[in-house]
């Protein structure tokens, strides 16, 4: 029995070793602050790695969007799940116009730009996913 529990000890924490780590970080965009949920593959810091930035629907959250698990479903890619702001309807979301202040483009743009100070980004693997308001803003960094 006991030699089942150190094989199943050593499983897990093999299993364990190579998984992304999570860390909520914080950036300032025009004296506000914005984060979001980063979870980052160890090899990250030393090989160019995809990039996965993620957007909860409308009165939704991070934390909550998080749930979709994309960093499980893809542990070689830095994942990042962005908070939206709390919009005039007085729930989290995300601009859906390029008028809207451009608040969450240039948040974006920001949180890039930190990123690839710890991280190497593989400028050909960026990508952009969300649901509902976020699926919309996915559309607006596209065209923009």
């Amino acid at each position: 029995m006991r030699k089942l529990e150190l094989i199943l000890a050593g499983l897990v924490l093999f299993l364990v070793a190579g998984c992304a780590a999570s860390q909520v970080v914080e950036w300032e965009v025009d004296g506000i602050q914005r984060e979001g949920i980063v979870y980052a593959p160890k090899a990250a810091t030393e090989q160019p790695t995809p990039l996965v930035l993620a957007f909860h629907g409308f009165g939704d959250m991070a934390l909550n969007f998080q749930r979709t698990d994309i960093h499980e479903a893809w542990p070689e890619a830095i994942v990042v799940y962005f908070q939206g702001l709390t919009t005039r309807r007085g729930m989290p979301g995300w601009q859906s116009s390029a008028s809207a202040e451009n608040r969450d483009l240039r948040m974006v743009d920001i949180a890039v730009a930190a990123l690839r100070e710890t991280y190497q980004i593989d400028d050909a693997r960026i990508y952009a996913t969300g649901f509902s308001n976020g699926g919309m803003f996915t559309y607006l960094l596209w065209a923009e």
